[in-house]
Formats: C-alpha cells, sequence, structure tokens
C-alpha cells in the first residue's frame, strides 16, 4: 500500500512537469517606427533620409530566460505592421549598412540605434521607435577643372580613420567621401 503511494505521488510530480513543459509560450507583438536625427548640418540641403532599406533586428530574452534573436534581419519596408514575439524583454534595433559596408571604396552614410528596453507582457503591442543617428563624417572634395590646367597626376589623400586617394577622374564631380 506504502509503495503505491509513493508511485501515484511520484507519477503526480511527473505529469505536473509536464504540464508545464508542454505549456506554449504566451506571444505579444512590437509596432515599429523609425526616425533619422542628423544632429550636425553642415550643408543647407535638408536630405530626407530613406527608412525603406534598413535592416530591423529584435533581439533580447524570453519571460522563460531564452535568448531570443531573428533569424534574418527585416528589411523596414518589408516588414510586417505588427511582428509577433513570445512575452520577454527585448531591443529592436535598425541600420541602413553595415559599419563595413560604410568603410569601403569611398564609403557611404552610416545611420544606426538601437531602442530603449521593450517590455512584451501582455496582449497589446508594445510601441518602439529608434532613432537612427548619423555614425560617420562625410568629406566632399571639388576640385575646379582649372586647376588641373596647370596640375597634372596630382592625387588628394583624405586621412582620417584610414586614407582615401582622389584621382583627377574623381574629383571632375563633387565627391562624397565617408569616415567612421
Amino acid at each position: 500500500m506504502k509503495h503505491s503511494l509513493h508511485i501515484a505521488a511520484v507519477l503526480l510530480v511527473l505529469s505536473a512537469c509536464n504540464k508545464a513543459v508542454m505549456e506554449p509560450q504566451k506571444m505579444g507583438a512590437i509596432t515599429l517606427s523609425l526616425s533619422s536625427d542628423r544632429e550636425v548640418v553642415v550643408s543647407t540641403k535638408a536630405d530626407e533620409v530613406d527608412h525603406s532599406d534598413f535592416l530591423v533586428d529584435i533581439y533580447g530574452t524570453t519571460l522563460v530566460g531564452q535568448d531570443y534573436s531573428l533569424e534574418t534581419p527585416y528589411i523596414y519596408s518589408e516588414m510586417p505592421e505588427q511582428v509577433t514575439i513570445p512575452y520577454g524583454y527585448y531591443y529592436v534595433s535598425a541600420q541602413n549598412c553595415t559599419q563595413e559596408d560604410a568603410e569601403n571604396g569611398f564609403g557611404q552614410i552610416w545611420y544606426s540605434g538601437v531602442s530603449e528596453r521593450v517590455d512584451v507582457v501582455s496582449n497589446t503591442p508594445a510601441e518602439v521607435t529608434v532613432m537612427c543617428k548619423m555614425n560617420n563624417a562625410k568629406v566632399t572634395m571639388t576640385i575646379d577643372e582649372s586647376f588641373f590646367e596647370d596640375f597634372r597626376d596630382v592625387t588628394a589623400e583624405i586621412t582620417a580613420t584610414r586614407t582615401v586617394s582622389l584621382t583627377e577622374e574623381d574629383t571632375a564631380t563633387p565627391t562624397d567621401v565617408y569616415f567612421n
């Protein structure tokens, strides 16, 4: 009789453990908006930043303690209106290119940003805004054609974190060079 009580107690505990493991994680949602800030404006042009090709990543920890991140970042223009993820604590990052891409050749402008921590703990979608800031400096070099009438085979070098050499062909039209 004692053995059957012990066996019944063990089975009861095991069934309770299986129930906890089998219970699905609760799901919530994130809605996202991107904005960009140009802290230093040297030019009088008001360039609008196009966010459509920005890469968006979501990463953090679920309420059950599992690490979470997207397998592949979203392209902002192709993201669903709401992203469904397990309840947890997350960060959302966005950037228009990688740091490596921003440094290739003459480089390119590089915007990126990370949200504050986002708590996804209810059925109400968490609204997230990621402020993307310019992370590099842009140098524009324009040399008038008359300069090349007096000088031949000129190479101009701009050095910051790396050196970029510009030849006459590069400077025939204004050339933008970006440094991180």
